[in-house]
């Protein structure tokens, strides 16, 4: 592997940092020099790296029809090598019994509609093995959103946890409620666990995002996220 500065000029005559061989010694070398006189070398070799592995999310927006899709979806699951999916507008109700949608090596978690009202309603797939507990205490009655909390052996250097926020927002709900709604919810985490980092998924249906990006959170989904 080489990094290469170009910053200077483009005849290369700046220094190349390199690692030349599998024994882990760096050398630092002067292209003025006949490339033959390492200027410094070091043969230190660190006993471990931390290594950490972020979670692979898949979202998808299925407008009912769910238990039909569970082939389907479980096959891009696997194909996908997914940890989490998150899964809005399932349509499901309390006659839909949890164990009919069952995926070989994932655990489902599911939030339906409570007002008596036909669709929305979201789902959580997580994969077996994966470090994440359901919050259930910050669910809200009269709105879909399901929280997990995912805090695995090793993080990214300065975050502890990631809060994971699965939301359904109605186009005709209030915008203010879920906000604040929103807003608390984190807070409440955070305040717990400072260092944890927040992702929210979900189908947002045009509600105003000022609140939320002040938190601050940046949108990072720029595609259309229904599969079928």
């Amino acid at each position: 592997m080489s990094i290469l500065s170009l910053a200077s000029h483009p005849d290369f005559s700046d220094s190349l940092l390199s690692q030349s061989d599998p024994s882990n010694s760096a050398e630092l070398v002067d292209f003025n020099s006949d490339f033959d006189r390492p200027i410094y070398s070091s043969d230190f070799k660190p006993k471990w790296i931390k290594t950490f592995r972020f979670l692979i999310a898949l979202l998808t927006n299925i407008c009912g029809g769910f238990t039909t899709k569970l082939d389907e979806l479980h096959q891009l699951l696997l194909s996908n090598n997914v940890d989490i999916a998150v899964i809005t507008e399932t349509w499901l109700h309390d006659d839909i019994k949890s164990d009919t949608l069952e995926l070989p090596d994932y655990t489902l978690y599911r939030l339906d509609r409570r007002d008596g009202r036909q669709g929305g309603g979201v789902a959580v797939y997580v994969k077996h093995g994966t470090p994440c507990s359901y919050l259930s205490h910050l669910t809200h009655t009269n709105l879909e959103v399901l929280w997990l909390l995912y805090r695995p052996h090793s993080m990214a250097r300065g975050v502890t946890h990631l809060l994971i926020g699965t939301v359904y927002h109605p186009p005709k709900a209030s915008n203010s409620e879920i906000t604040d709604y929103l807003v608390r919810s984190m807070d409440e985490v955070t305040r717990t666990h400072p260092h944890t980092g927040i992702l929210l998924l979900g189908d947002f249906n045009q509600m105003p995002d000022a609140q939320l990006r002040s938190f601050p959170l940046h949108q990072i989904v720029t595609n259309p996220t229904s599969l079928w």
